[in-house]
């Protein structure tokens, strides 16, 4: 609990910080001119991203072999979200824990599921970023992009290869952030088999590539919002490379890298810090913390019927 109010504390610290160098009262009055009919249309977006990613989720689970009611998987999405601003989202293996709780599936087996709703998301926005900048002729981009593609190749060979997991299991335990993870990543290789064949990955990509486009047209209505009439390429790529600067750092939801990052690349293009801040923070708080509001509410309601659940059994 102290770590989570520490980090809220920051996170509020870093957001008051950026604010107040934007000039508050700039920030508050860009904000009042945001036009409500785009939050409206914002908020269905996100929530339609939220029911596909659920729908995601089921689809990996019943690689694995478990089989729940859809109402219940949807719920168990939500809940992970609470999670959700957790180095590389990776916090949301609680559903995990949900899942032993309540139907009593081990933990080894179900833990592949966030690694590999990460790995999609991940090859997502790479996919999408690779389109943007292809588009925009920003080969300067090519290269970094390039290496990334080969490290998402590796990732998905070592899954289906036992020997070359191994290889990078060896390679990563290392480092003190895998090395306490690993041990139960290793006991669920099985499970890593299961959800990575071509099928499994065809569908959950597709799925992964359609929200994660949804999630593009919804920075773009935020910039309408604004009344900034960018093209859709453009604010995709802003959005997109600030997302991956900010996932590969491993900081909770890339804080910091990711603000920065887009404030950045939209001062450069002659737009004001203020202005800029307050797209950032819109898209943040329609986007993270929105997602992260909700799966604080669904894990409460997780946990009373868990303990309705023990009280019926007494």
């Amino acid at each position: 609990m102290t770590k989570k109010l520490i980090f809220v504390f920051v996170t509020l610290g870093f957001y008051l910080g950026i604010i107040a160098y934007s000039d508050f009262g700039v920030f508050s009055e860009n904000l009042s001119k945001f036009k409500i009919e785009f939050l409206v249309l914002v908020i269905f977006l996100n929530s339609l991203v939220l029911l596909i990613k659920g729908h995601r989720q089921q689809i990996l689970l019943e690689s694995l072999g478990i089989n729940i009611p859809r109402k219940i998987n949807h719920l168990l999405y939500l809940a992970g979200l609470s999670m959700l601003i957790t180095p590389g989202g990776t916090g949301q293996v609680i559903k995990s824990y949900f899942l032993k709780n309540k139907f009593g599936i081990n933990i080894s087996k179900s833990i592949p599921l966030v690694f590999i709703e990460r790995l999609n998301d991940l090859i997502a926005i790479i996919s999408v970023l690779t389109f943007v900048v292809f588009i925009n002729g920003a080969y300067e981009l090519f290269l970094p992009l390039i290496i990334l593609w080969i490290f998402m190749v590796m990732i998905l060979t070592a899954f289906r290869i036992k020997k070359f997991y191994k290889k990078i299991e060896l390679f990563l335990i290392r480092f003190t952030f895998f090395r306490k993870r690993i041990e139960g990543i290793s006991k669920s290789y099985d499970g890593f088999q299961s959800t990575t064949t071509k099928l499994v990955v065809l569908k959950t990509y597709s799925l992964s590539l359609i929200s994660w486009i949804i999630d593009a047209v919804s920075v773009y209505c935020i910039f309408l919002g604004f009344n900034l009439d960018f093209d859709i390429i453009y604010t995709t790529f802003v959005m997109f490379a600030s997302l991956l600067l900010g996932f590969v750092t491993l900081l909770p939801s890339g804080l910091g890298v990711t603000e920065l990052s887009f404030i950045g690349l939209l001062t450069n293009k002659g737009i004001e810090v203020s202005l800029a801040t307050s797209i950032i923070v819109m898209i943040r708080l329609t986007s993270v913390w929105f997602s992260t509001i909700i799966g604080i509410i669904t894990t409460k309601i997780f946990l009373r019927q868990k303990k309705l659940d023990n009280e019926n059994i007494e």
